[in-house]
């Protein structure tokens, strides 16, 4: 099995890599998030990232682009169980920023709602608020990046 380390995420564009074939790699929005992983492509490659602290995949990303072979392998999210969260006021959106963001919750836009990463106590949480939440399993795409910042919840 070939190796290879990434240390640092190409910066490529779809028409840069017209040429080339396109490998899709399915990670889960948490798996997007690790600056330090193993990805097995079938039996022949395996990608050993190996990124800077504080920093992620971004969703279609190329992670790795072999000239050689003329293969570029990007990342796609994967589907995963999310939260789709209904709004049915203007203010509302300004609770469930309050929650989610005090939560450090990763927000996404599918089909017009407001969706976050699944978990058990969120649902708890914004169910309580009055919120209605439904389970999906869809490809989560966060809108942005977090950024390191300090505060207390004290």
């Amino acid at each position: 099995m070939r190796r290879v380390f990434v240390y640092e995420i190409p910066n490529v564009t779809n028409e840069q890599l017209s040429a080339y074939n396109i490998k899709e790699i399915k990670l889960s929005y948490y798996e997007r998030q690790k600056v330090r992983q193993k990805i097995k492509i079938e039996e022949e490659l395996e990608i050993i990232i190996i990124l800077k602290d504080r920093t992620h995949i971004r969703p279609f990303s190329y992670i790795y682009i072999d000239s050689s072979s003329k293969t570029a392998y990007k990342v796609v999210p994967l589907e995963e169980e999310c939260l789709v969260i209904e709004v049915d006021a203007p203010l509302s959106y300004l609770l469930l920023g309050h929650i989610l963001g005090n939560m450090h919750l990763p927000i996404g836009i599918w089909e017009n709602k407001v969706t976050t990463i699944f978990d058990p106590t969120v649902e708890y949480r914004l169910n309580k608020y009055g919120f209605k939440t439904n389970r999906l399993i869809v490809p989560f795409v966060e809108l942005s990046e977090h950024t390191e910042h300090m505060h207390s919840h004290g």
